[in-house]
């Protein structure tokens, strides 16, 4: 009988390659965040991703918390719980009280933390000391393999979207977390001249429910991405068409702040592509430092710079080196070295 694994998520980026290789690995895989309260269940492992998807990404509640407390902790004598590090706090409430509680309450129920760089193992043993007392791994980066298509001819993709083979196109992709990050992309952009460049733009902005600054905020990004790039797509794009986005570019763009982690990088070098990121030490860890650009966190002009000089220098052999450190990444990889710290203990 196979072992059985609840990956508790509904993620659609990381869930496909996250259930691949663990029935790879000859494990029956369940998932679904709505099954982490159904504690009749059995499986020998519990893999944990985002605390924030059972409070419905706001602030929890007491009577939430204690109800998560509970259910964890019966998990905890039954299976072995696996804790993935994503961000260091949801995006938009650093130091929130309640969400500090809610991750301190993941981190003191599971066994082993698990860690995509060394800069989260720093940070998250900074802010939560539980996880001192708990296993910890730093693995690598993963890619996004099940995005792949066949169909990926540059030309003919840049043909669909309207726009000139020999253009300069950059990736605007993903969430747009807060204001800051919009503001970033709207100066930096804007004082970006350079010969063809064209933004391909699918960044979505990430509004937080029930203010009404952060609508009014994406009201204004929606006004300047509509009219100030002309290929913008203000839609959650589907798995199927995210080849079409990354194949057309030349380079995406992360405009992170403050930032634990971003699945952008890892899915640049899955396409082949470089990146433009922040100079952090998570970033240079997922990064090729001479196949991609760095600018400083939050500056539009260096940012800008950093575009451009991206945009003036040969690509095909950075883009080469990004496949290849892309493609060195897997998931069947994070989760073996996971399986193999659980066993060791």
């Amino acid at each position: 009988m196979n072992r059985k694994v609840l990956i508790p998520s509904d993620d659609p980026f990381f869930l496909p390659g996250m259930k691949l290789a663990y029935e790879e690995l000859g494990f029956d895989v369940v998932s679904g965040p709505e099954n982490l309260w159904n504690t009749d269940a059995k499986y020998d492992i519990i893999h944990l991703m985002w605390p924030e998807t059972y409070c419905f990404h706001s602030p929890p509640n007491a009577g939430l918390l204690k109800r998560l407390r509970a259910t964890l902790g019966i998990w905890r004598r039954k299976a072995h719980l696996v804790q993935s590090v994503n961000n260091f706090y949801p995006h938009g409430y650093i130091g929130n009280t309640a969400y500090w509680e809610l991750y301190n309450i993941f981190y003191e129920s599971c066994h082993l933390v698990h860690h995509f760089s060394n800069s989260s193992l720093e940070q998250v043993s900074g802010e939560w000391p539980v996880v001192e007392n708990r296993r910890q791994i730093v693995t690598h980066a993963v890619n996004y393999r099940h995005l792949v298509h066949a169909d990926s001819c540059r030309k003919k993709l840049r043909s669909d979207f309207g726009l000139d083979n020999d253009a300069f196109v950059l990736l605007c992709f993903g969430a747009i977390r807060n204001w800051s990050e919009a503001r970033l992309l709207i100066r930096a952009l804007s004082q970006t001249s350079i010969q063809g460049f064209r933004v391909l733009n699918a960044a979505r902005y990430r509004r937080v429910p029930g203010s009404i600054t952060s609508m009014a905020q994406k009201l204004s990004w929606r006004f300047w991405a509509r009219f100030s790039t002309k290929f913008f797509f203000d839609q959650v794009i589907p798995d199927e068409d995210v080849y079409r986005f990354f194949g057309a570019a030349d380079a995406v763009v992360v405009p992170r702040i403050d930032s634990l982690s971003s699945g952008i990088p890892m899915m640049a070098m899955t396409f082949g592509r470089c990146t433009v990121a922040p100079d952090s030490q998570t970033f240079r860890e997922y990064l090729p430092e001479e196949a991609n650009e760095f600018y400083t966190p939050g500056d539009p002009e260096s940012l800008s710079a950093a575009i451009q000089r991206l945009a003036l220098r040969p690509r095909a052999s950075a883009e080469a080196k990004n496949f290849e450190q892309g493609s060195s990444y897997s998931w069947k990889s994070v989760i073996t070295k996971c399986l193999h710290e659980i066993s060791s203990r």
